[in-house]
Formats: structure tokens, sequence, C-alpha cells
């Protein structure tokens, strides 16, 4: 089997910034550099005007790295090759058979880029060089858009790469770039999807999920933490609060209509992941919350409950349709992990008519037969703060 040489790592979004794309750059080897000093010591980051590369190391693994790090658009696993057309005809062949060692016979094109101009062959002379090479031997049909395998080439000034594994990447933003948030993570299917999106534009995450014990099982919280160890895989690590939640959701029960029992729970929440926010400095919350989806995420109850908030809430899935979140969730690979048949505190004593259209004086009414001030400080003092790595 041929090994590649090292991954070329493209760019994406980040060409569309100006003066501050240096900056977008600093933030992405930084977070590759510490995946890679978990995953592949041995490897090394280059960052170059247009790209970054990994060279050396166990490149399987800074591949998969790669694959999920947002802010990259494309990752290619190239073989270096001598700057001779003998030679790179002769890599050229042996890419393609070692690819089609089962006999296939694909749709074939070969798409070559020369940066460095002072080489002797122009791109499409090249690409004819390059194709003779492969299919003397071996004839492909040839298919110049939409081939089913493509020899990718570039001739830079810095050497010549030959590869056929060329894959997407995440896309958007690195992590950190756009500052940093705190997520209100469930065991569900929504909020670890909402986490990945916004990492994909940037966010940093810590997350805090509200326990309820002796209501919900710890292995719901299990559940929560291999989600926030899945997340944790676009950043290096994942700092994870669980908020005890117990004594809120006995004071509410206890206490007030039944009806409104959904909307103060997330009120609740709202007040404590604020506090939470301030105190790790984190400039935003992220939620999971979907326009309709439940009768708590309603335009009037967002409205109600966005009050408590005391910064921005970023809800990246607020019109997406639940088969994109589902679909969005297997991609990600929290699917599988959210499906597990246990319950978290949003679940417990759901009425069997919940309030859908809140209104804020009826809920501050209801609030005030609560020591809300004492309620939410136990359950920050109560809270239990973990360090999640990447799973």
């Amino acid at each position: 089997m041929m090994n590649p040489d090292l991954l070329i790592l493209r760019y994406g979004e980040l060409w569309l910034k100006g003066g501050n794309r240096k900056d977008f750059v600093r933030a992405l080897g930084k977070r590759l550099r510490a995946g890679l000093k978990a995953c592949a010591p041995e490897a090394e980051l280059v960052i170059r005007h247009d790209r970054m590369e990994i060279r050396g190391g166990d490149l399987p693994r800074a591949r998969e790295l790669a694959l999920r790090t947002p802010g990259l658009a494309r990752v290619v696993a190239a073989h270096r090759c001598e700057r001779e057309m003998e030679a790179m005809g002769a890599m050229a062949r042996r890419i393609v058979d070692e690819r089609l060692a089962g006999g296939e016979t694909p749709s074939f094109r070969v798409d070559s880029r020369r940066s460095d101009k002072c080489f002797e062959l122009s791109s499409p002379q090249l690409n004819m060089a390059l194709a003779a090479a492969v299919m003397a031997e071996r004839p492909l049909p040839v298919d110049l858009k939409n081939a089913e395998l493509t020899l990718g080439c570039e001739v830079a000034s810095h050497g010549v790469y030959l590869w056929v594994d060329d894959d997407p990447g995440i896309g958007g933003l690195p992590v950190g770039s756009a500052g940093r948030t705190m997520l209100l993570l469930s065991g569900g299917i929504d909020s670890p999807v909402a986490g990945a999106l916004a990492q994909r534009r940037g966010c940093e995450l810590e997350a805090i999920y509200f326990h309820s014990p002796p209501f919900v099982p710890e292995e719901t919280r299990q559940k929560v933490r291999e989600l926030g160890a899945l997340l944790a895989g676009a950043q290096g690590k994942l700092i994870l609060h669980s908020a005890h939640f117990t004594e809120i959701q006995k004071a509410i029960r206890k206490h007030c209509e039944a009806k409104h029992t959904v909307l103060l729970y997330r009120r609740f929440m709202y007040r404590i992941a604020s506090e939470m926010a301030a105190k790790r400095r984190c400039q935003a919350l992220v939620s999971g919350e979907n326009l309709g989806q439940v009768a708590s995420q309603t335009i009037e109850n967002l409205n109600v409950v966005d009050r408590l908030a005391d910064r921005v809430v970023l809800r990246p899935l607020l019109t997406f349709d639940k088969r994109e979140v589902m679909d969005e969730a297997r991609r990600i690979g929290s699917y599988d992990i959210s499906i597990r048949p246990f319950d978290d505190c949003c679940t417990l004593f759901i009425p069997k008519n919940p309030t859908t259209r809140g209104k804020l004086h009826i809920i501050e009414a209801q609030e005030a037969r609560l020591d809300v001030e004492a309620l939410v400080a136990e359950a920050i003092e109560r809270t239990e703060t973990f360090e999640l790595s990447p799973s």
C-alpha cells in the first residue's frame, strides 16, 4: 500500500477575509496543533500562504482530525513526486493502479494546477500527459465533468504532488475565531447539533447540562458527557458544567400551575446558564431550540425565555426541519448516542396541556411564588464541572 507523504489542507471561507485573514489562519493553526499534539504528536504542521500541510507522524489519525476541524474546505492525502514528467507519469500510474486493484473501470479525468509558472507544461498539457501515462496500460472512459475517479496534480515551487483522495472538510471558520459561548446541552438530538454548527461558525464551546437526580438516571449524564466529548473533537477539549436542577423542579411542581411547568424550567435554565456564562467569560449562549417544534419553542415562549438572558442567544437550528437536524446528527456522529432511552430533566412532570403562548406577567406571577434567587444560587453552588477530551 502506498501511504501518503503529506496532507494538504485547503481553506474555504477564510479566503473571503481581508486584512484580518492572518488572525483566522492563526486560530486554525492553534486548533490543529493542539489536536495533533493529542492524536499524532510526531506530525508537523506547515503553514503556507494558500494552505496548510501536515507532514510525518500518524497521517491517518491526522486526517481524521482535519476532516472534523472547522475552517478547512478540503483535505487532500497527497504523494510527493520528483519534478520530472517521467517520474510524475510513473507515480500517477502507481496511484491509480493501486486504487483500481479490484479491476474496476470508472470514468476518469485529471485535474492539474500549476502555481509554479516556470514548469514547462501548461495545466491542460499536464492533464493530457498524465492521462496518457495512466491509460497507456489501463484504458478508462473519460468524463471531464463528473468523473468517478479524479487524479489531482499540483506543481508548486516547493514540490510536485499527486493524489486521488480529496475529501470535503467541514468548512466554516476556525473554532475560537468568533469567541467563547455556553451551550445548553441535553441528551437529546438537537442541542449537540446546534453546538457543532456553532463551532463551524467559529464559536468555542463550553456546555451546561441540567441534572435532576434521582428523577433522572446517571446514565443520562453519562450520555451527555459522551456528546460533550464528541464536540470536544473540534476544539481539543470541552468544559462541561452539570448543574443540579432537582430542587428547582420540586419547587415548581409544588408551588406553580402545572401548565406553566416547561416554560418555568426554561427560564430557570437561562438564569443559571447566563450566570455561568458570565463567570466563564462566555459572550453568548447557544441553544438547540427550533421554532415551533415543541410547546416551549413558540415565538411567544421564546420571547418570555429570552428576557432572562443577559447576552445574545444563538439558535443555529431555529428554522431547520426535524429531518435536517437528524441528518446532521448522523453526520457528526451524535445521533446514536442521543437516541439512547434515558430521559432528561425537560421530560419530567410534563403537563398534558402546556402553555404555548406564554405571557410575561403571568409567568412572573408564577415565579413570585418561588424563592428564585435562592434556588438559582443553590443550583450553581452544587454544579459539578468536568473537562472532556475528544472521543
